[in-house]
């Protein structure tokens, strides 16, 4: 039974590359957060107040 990189303890956390093509969601989110940081990305309304969410907001 072969474990791969597992078993040998190696990290299985794929280092993200900017020139990879947005092609999963998790990347776009994370291309749309680096390129429109401030800019908002939601916008909904809370008891008549507009509550906005921006692209660089954890």
């Amino acid at each position: 039974m072969c474990l791969g990189a597992a078993a040998k303890g190696e990290d299985q956390a794929v280092p993200f590359d900017a020139s990879a093509v947005a092609d999963t969601f998790p990347k776009l989110l994370m291309r749309n957060a680096r390129i429109y940081g401030a800019r908002p990305s939601m916008r909904h309304k809370d008891l008549g107040v507009w509550q906005t969410w921006t692209w660089a907001r954890r």
